[in-house]
């Protein structure tokens, strides 16, 4: 819907353009919409002939002879490097084809020059493919061995390149290398920064909330968001911090306000630049990670959010 109320003008026939109208498929439903979307743009017949579109697009197909042959030919205005506004004198003619390129758009940079490789579909019957886990969740067994040993309950697992990362409860794991942790739950309502080897605290940070932090997340190595009694989302940005100091400082970057109960559970999707926030009165909230803003409320949880 055009909530902002934009003018985007009339058609043909007198009609004001305004919300979109969503085909009969779509049942009235936006969401519906976006998911027949993906469903079609993710399927395997997309990604076997996706290739064929960066040809077109990027590759050997935008120019030359494979272009005609492929119909794939527009304007010459709409090339690179087709036309030097600067050397145009009449101002009439530039503003012409200035006009003409803002209203066409022109065509990206040539980035192949030959054909760009298919991307190799997994089919049912490839050996890779068997192996995936989930496909044999009956035959999976525990090691003989623990993995990993921890002295408390497990609050984050992550798998690098190295192995298994994992720390115990109130601790988070600091990205993309996940060598440092961030913990809280101490008496002083401190956040404190370690190193994963040594577990050695070489950083203290105090005063970031007035009541306990319940949970937190690093969306990025300079990211951290906390939560708690106040149910307020404290997002913070760790800077460089003086000689003097000795380390790194958090800075606040934004908070923000939207629970009415303790914050008990916060969750991070920078790809999708999403942030969800879990409550104890069983409603979870949806930001955007990237504007820090209110998204969408989802309500009637059966109960609180962990």
């Amino acid at each position: 819907r055009s909530s902002d109320l934009f003018d985007l003008g009339r058609k043909q026939n007198g009609v004001v353009v305004g919300d979109i109208v969503l085909p009969p498929w779509a049942k009235g439903d936006p969401a519906e919409f976006i998911r027949v979307h993906r469903e079609a743009l993710e399927c395997d017949y997309v990604s076997a002939h996706l290739h064929e579109w960066i040809d077109l697009v990027f590759g050997h197909r935008q120019q030359g002879q494979a272009a005609v042959d492929a119909h794939n030919v527009f304007h010459h205005y709409f090339y690179e490097g087709a036309v030097d506004i600067d050397k145009i004198d009449d101002p009439l003619e530039r503003n012409a084809t200035i006009g003409f390129i803002n209203n066409f758009g022109q065509m990206p940079k040539q980035l192949f020059k030959k054909p760009h490789p298919a991307r190799k579909i997994k089919t049912s019957g490839d050996a890779a493919a068997d192996k995936v886990f989930y496909r044999h969740v009956r035959s999976l067994l525990p090691t003989s061995q623990p993995v990993k040993e921890v002295r408390g309950p497990v609050g984050q697992i992550v798998q690098t390149d190295k192995g298994i990362v994992v720390v115990e409860r109130n601790k988070v794991l600091v990205p993309p290398y996940f060598s440092r942790f961030l913990a809280w739950g101490f008496p002083d309502r401190s956040v404190r920064g370690g190193n994963i080897e040594t577990e050695k605290i070489n950083s203290v940070y105090e005063g970031l909330h007035y009541g306990r932090i319940k949970c937190a997340v690093c969306s990025d190595a300079r990211t951290l968001i906390t939560a708690g009694d106040s149910t307020v989302i404290c997002v913070w940005q760790l800077v460089p911090g003086s000689v003097k100091e000795r380390g790194r400082l958090l800075q606040q970057k934004q908070t923000l306000y939207g629970h009415a109960a303790p914050v008990t559970a916060l969750a991070a999707s920078p790809p999708f630049s999403v942030l969800v926030s879990g409550s104890e009165d069983c409603t979870c909230i949806v930001w955007d990670l990237n504007k820090l803003v209110f998204v969408r409320q989802l309500n009637d949880h059966c109960s609180s959010i962990s």
